[in-house]
């Protein structure tokens, strides 16, 4: 596989309060040739992280699928 850059494929959407204003420290697995899942770190208005996801097709990079609209884990108690 070579690394291809194709700059922003994903903004956090408006409307979901626990990614508010980023998606960093990405994880990708490739599920299939036709569909990627991205993991990433979301914050929310209050600056906590929490770990979402979304999909897209590698081969039209712009193209989400979709978006996990609540997180996959949410912060835990100390």
């Amino acid at each position: 596989m070579e690394w291809v850059k194709h700059g922003l494929i994903f903004a956090p959407p408006m409307g979901l309060p626990w990614m508010s204003g980023h998606a960093s420290v990405p994880c990708v697995k490739a599920l299939d040739d036709k569909l990627v899942r991205v993991f990433f770190s979301g914050r929310d208005g209050e600056e906590r992280s929490r770990v979402g996801s979304f999909d897209f097709d590698p081969r039209e990079p712009s193209y989400v699928t979709r978006v996990n609209e609540g997180p996959a884990l949410e912060p835990g108690g100390l």
